[in-house]
């Protein structure tokens, strides 16, 4: 016996997929909260154009935290047709080094699609409280989210004054998470008072990347022997 959506193996470098195995796939529980916390922060979709055409998952990151996108990779590899890339991007003299990947394109991420965006656009989906949970919540924060202090704010900023308000009530009536909104740059973004990040803290704990346990107030352990053993700031 398995657990359901605990066999998925890696389809990387397999052939192209027909049309018949495309519509055959579909999508576990678990992997439609992980998409769902990727895609509320900085990981995008792409629909092909045509009419009954499916939908791919991009996801990007700096290669600072490249111990997150293969956390995530890993976590999707099933729906992938290759392995991460390394992108080098070059901006004001500057260059930038990133790690990316996308899924295959596929059927199946038509609904969560739907839920995303509107006319191209990328939007909080109206049924936010049922893609919400422990899961959702802990990718989106390691994607956007920032300590500061003892709280924690989700950079919201690229959605409107309205849609934070929605998620702001969204996270208090499902986990009373108790947030105010700020102002960075004029664009709104959520501020999760320190009290509602304790209480969440253990909950968000078991799908975290070790990397990013930083940003629930925990730090690595001097000295140690494991570079990813953490313990708790007090």
């Amino acid at each position: 016996m398995v657990i359901y959506g605990k066999n998925l193996y890696s389809t990387v470098n397999y052939p192209p997929y027909t049309r018949i195995i495309r519509h055959k796939i579909i999508i576990t529980p678990p992997t439609i909260y992980i998409i769902a916390g990727l895609l509320i922060s900085d990981a995008w979709m792409q629909k092909n154009k045509s009419k009954n055409g499916g939908v791919r998952l991009f996801k990007k990151q700096s290669i600072i935290h490249s111990e997150y996108l293969f956390f995530s990779f890993f976590l999707l590899e099933h729906y992938c047709s290759s392995y991460p890339q390394l992108k080098i991007t070059k901006l004001n003299n500057k260059t930038y080094h990133a790690l990316t990947f996308n899924t295959r394109t596929l059927e199946c991420f038509k609904d969560i699609y739907n839920d995303f965006y509107f006319e191209g656009k990328k939007i909080v989906p109206h049924n936010l409280y049922d893609y919400l949970n422990y899961q959702m919540l802990a990718h989106w924060i390691m994607c956007d989210g920032t300590r500061k202090d003892n709280a924690l704010v989700l950079q919201t900023d690229c959605f409107t004054i309205k849609e934070v308000v929605f998620i702001l009530n969204v996270l208090l009536i499902k986990y009373n998470i108790h947030c105010t909104i700020q102002f960075q740059r004029n664009n709104p973004v959520l501020y999760i008072k320190t009290a509602s990040k304790k209480r969440i803290k253990n909950k968000l704990i078991p799908y975290k990347c070790k990397s990013m346990l930083y940003k629930l107030g925990n730090r690595r352990v001097a000295n140690s022997r494991d570079p990813l053993e953490y313990k708790e700031i007090k």
